[in-house]
């Protein structure tokens, strides 16, 4: 069952991490704080998936 969770971490770590890549794009208008948000959450999303990964590797 533990790969399970590992593979939702990565799957909506993943989702996110698209989402804060298409704000970045400049898919909408975003004020300059809300840039530096936008990509700490973006590394916040990726490390998520780097930690799902290392997780599911290590419950196989």
């Amino acid at each position: 069952m533990e790969w399970l969770a590992y593979t939702l971490v990565i799957v909506f770590g993943g989702i996110f991490a698209g989402t804060f890549i298409r704000l970045l794009k400049g898919a909408w208008t975003i004020h300059e704080p809300d840039k530096k948000m936008a990509v700490f959450e973006l590394l916040l999303a990726l490390g998520a998936v780097v930690f799902g990964i290392v997780g599911l590797i290590q419950s196989m």
